[in-house]
């Protein structure tokens, strides 16, 4: 991957945005599952507001934010479909990674 040449307030904004889908995520699942919604939130905003600012400035794959992004929904709607114990992570995270190289991945590389 090669860095781009990006400004800092898109970087920002990224980071922000994923830091906010992040807290919605987490405090989801530390909601359905039980747990402090307040860590789960704290948690969700700095890993997903993490891995936005590196997708943002080029060096963190965009098929690896889709695999977070997939497995932390499927995290969060487990409880409701009987998958207390959380085995259709990996599987949707795997799901999730496989749509983002399809959708971002095949790309051909910058000139």
């Amino acid at each position: 991957m090669h860095p781009r040449k990006g400004k800092p307030q898109v970087r920002a904004v990224a980071a922000a945005v994923g830091g906010i889908v992040g807290a919605g995520l987490m405090g989801g699942t530390g909601y359905t599952h039980g747990t402090s919604v307040t860590t789960g939130a704290f948690a969700g905003a700095v890993l997903l507001g993490a891995l936005c600012y590196g997708v943002a400035a080029g060096a963190m794959s965009a098929v690896t934010l889709c695999a977070v992004l997939s497995g932390l929904f499927f995290c969060m709607i487990g409880p409701g479909c009987d998958d207390y114990g959380g085995n259709t992570a990996l599987p949707a995270a795997l799901f999730g990674g496989f749509i983002g190289w399809l959708v971002f991945g095949r790309r051909r590389p910058d000139a």
